[in-house]
């Protein structure tokens, strides 16, 4: 367990899989909520501030992208996983470019999930 609870925003439009990634973090020590896409994130990140996002590209409403565009701006320091069953070199240089830490191929292999939250979280600022 970790010294200090994290908290990290799974932002998921599947239930299945957001609900499996938010109970995973929970039990790996981090203090993890969850939102549907990325509207109810920004939404939710007005009055619960996350130390980590980590989100999925292809959601209704506003996408992955779209909302790491919005996070750069409004809450530059926190950290942004982006996590996609449709991996492509061109979203991937994207979203580094729009200030990813992490691009992540979807199924998610936790144990380097875990590793790149902490490593994340360790040296925050190299956005």
């Amino acid at each position: 367990m970790r010294k200090t609870k994290a908290r990290v925003l799974v932002v998921e439009d599947e239930p299945t899989q957001r609900e499996l990634l938010g109970k995973i973090l929970k039990a790996e020590g981090y203090d993890a909520f969850t939102a549907a896409d990325g509207h109810d994130a920004l939404t939710m990140l007005e009055t619960v501030k996350a130390g980590v996002i980590l989100s999925d590209l292809k959601m209704p409403r506003i996408d992955g992208l779209q909302l790491l565009s919005r996070v750069r701006e409004k809450y530059p320091d926190t950290v942004f996983i982006v996590i996609t069953a449709h991996p492509s070199h061109e979203t991937r240089a994207e979203a580094l470019k729009r200030g990813a830490r992490v691009y992540l191929a979807k199924p998610v292999d936790i144990d380097e999930l875990c590793r790149e939250i902490a490593a994340a979280l360790e040296r925050p600022s190299e956005q």
